[in-house]
């Protein structure tokens, strides 16, 4: 009897010991507001408390820091990496790695006013979704030393403090994808003993220097494999410091004006905006065997494969296409009374409305859908709106609304409708 009880508590205690070996794996989740109810309301607060596996969720704000991960394999997000919004509203100082962290450590959904330091040891840190945009710093280098993989990151518009000239990402040797480095002095410099990979990228506009340097001073050797990117001058846009460095030129590589929207001007007196123009040719341009991790986005939050092959660069071009659109009623007299009002939406023929995302669809782009019903077989999407929402934001007389949404691949759609609003007493109105 004795035994069987010795042995009952030694699965208990056992089970229990598992349980909470499996918790601690887990990590816990901190979080970080600077000016509401957080557990802290500093970014470094909350990493000097934290433990490997942890998650460090940072509200929007601008936190005057100058953090360190300490060598922590954690992951510090702000609430929504894949919203450009929240990214350039979270905003830090710099960001400095030991040099110890691993492909575990995480940081995503951050705009840097200052730089991201990698380490004596070069980090192995995941860096991906942040904004380096505007910055002044020394040699107008932005991210240095880091070794893990810098993805879905727009770098930009990074002037140096004084006279002194440098590339905007410096000795990162990993993997460098999915991002845009442009209007910078310089691009990316590869230093000697490293090897970079750039894939998916667009290199362009980097003024003084060259789109890409390779450094090997010391005959130990430099390598940059550059694939499915678009690099201002082709190979004579990357400079070779010595005959011991090495370009391997891979395929899908284009030299050619990738038409952002707009390019910053040369003193800073406007923004650039880097998204790409319908005929740029970085669009469907990238690798086409390349395959996104689950649930991956562009720094807009859009699928990060639209169209069927990836873009070039952070952001994906957002096709948009025309759909039909009916407002029932055609009337609306504000007194009346009633629940919703329901449109009926058919795409173009090669769109299914089963792919359409019922939380991206909005009346005005503010009024969401409170339901929607698909037809696949006759083709058509019912959605429907709160009546008194909708009503709030008529005028009186002739109205034209507009109903946009999202499909699942990322596809936008836009259709519009003409309506007629009659004021409280039942009189059309004297237009």
């Amino acid at each position: 009897m004795m035994g069987e009880i010795n042995l009952k508590t030694f699965w208990l205690i056992s089970i229990f010991l598992l349980v909470m070996a499996c918790a601690a794996a887990a990590g816990r989740t901190i979080y970080v507001d600077d000016d509401g109810p957080a557990d802290f309301s500093t970014i470094q607060e909350a990493i000097d408390d934290s433990s490997d596996a942890d998650t460090i969720i940072v509200q929007p704000g601008l936190y005057k820091e100058y953090i360190s991960f300490y060598g922590k394999n954690i992951t510090l997000t702000s609430t929504n990496p894949g919203d450009s919004n929240v990214v350039a509203a979270t905003i830090v100082e710099s960001v400095r790695f030991l040099g110890t962290e691993d492909p575990n450590c995480t940081f995503t959904g951050f705009k840097i006013n200052d730089g991201i330091s990698g380490g004596q040891n070069h980090t192995h840190a995941t860096i991906s979704h942040c904004l380096l945009s505007g910055n002044i710093t020394y040699g107008g280098t932005v991210i240095w030393g880091c070794d893990g993989t810098i993805s879905n990151c727009v770098v930009v518009d990074n002037k140096p403090s004084g006279h002194v000239l440098g590339d905007a990402i410096v000795g990162c040797h990993g993997l460098i994808k999915n991002c845009t480095i442009a209007h910078n002095d310089a691009g990316i410099a590869v230093l000697e003993g490293g090897t970079t990979t750039i894939e998916n990228c667009i290199i362009y506009h980097n003024g003084y220097g060259a789109q890409v340097l390779v450094i090997s001073r010391f005959g130990s050797g430099a390598t940059v494999n550059i694939l499915y990117s678009d690099v201002q001058g082709g190979l004579e846009g990357i400079f070779l410091w010595d005959e011991d460095s090495i370009v391997n030129w891979g395929p899908g590589n284009i030299d050619t004006d990738p038409c952002f929207v707009r390019v910053g001007d040369l003193f800073g007196t406007f923004e650039g905006d880097y998204h790409l123009l319908p005929d740029s040719p970085c669009i469907n341009a990238g690798d086409p065997n390349y395959i996104a991790e689950p649930n991956e986005t562009d720094l807009d939050g859009k699928p990060r494969v639209i169209g069927g092959r990836v873009d070039m660069g952070a952001y994906e071009y957002r096709f948009t296409i025309s759909a039909e659109a009916r407002i029932i009623p055609r009337t609306i007299n504000p007194a009346s009374q009633g629940r919703w009002i329901t449109c009926y939406i058919w795409l173009p023929e090669d769109y299914n409305v089963a792919d359409i995302d019922p939380n991206s669809v909005l009346l005005e782009d503010e009024i969401q859908v409170q339901s929607l019903l698909v037809d696949e077989q006759e083709q058509i999407a019912i959605v429907r709106f709160n009546r008194s929402e909708v009503q709030s934001i008529l005028n009186i007389g002739r109205v034209e609304l507009t109903i946009t949404g999202q499909l699942t691949d990322g596809t936008v759609f836009v259709g519009t409708d003409v309506i007629r609003v009659l004021n409280k007493a039942g009189r059309k109105s004297a237009k």
